[in-house]
């Protein structure tokens, strides 16, 4: 709880056995060679410190989504239908196609 970042510390290793260590922990103003991943943690806004917070931007797109509001206009059921008739005569076009190639060989 009290750690601004977590270290993770990985082995790759490739099919023709070679293995490459990604274990060097970050050290400032200093490029490693193979550093490790790590990710910084931010402290919470909580007042208590504990638990989490949702962010403005998140709690307005889930209003939004829930917002009871139904905006179809029928455009994506009629590109599904317009789909769904291409295919069919798609499988009908190589159907027959296999049927003369069958006759004629």
């Amino acid at each position: 709880p009290q750690a601004d970042q977590l270290v993770f510390k990985a082995l790759q290793t490739y099919s023709d056995g070679d293995v490459v260590r990604w274990i060097d922990e970050p050290a400032p103003g200093a490029e490693a060679d193979h550093p490790a991943p790590t990710l910084k943690l931010a402290k919470s806004a909580t007042a208590g410190g504990a638990g989490t917070t949702t962010s403005t931007a998140a709690q307005d797109a889930a209003a939004t989504m829930n917002s009871g509001k139904n905006d179809t206009d029928g455009t994506a059921i009629g590109l599904g239908v317009a789909g769904l008739v291409l295919g069919l005569a798609g499988l009908v076009a190589g159907a027959l196609a296999y049927r003369r190639a069958g006759r004629t060989a």
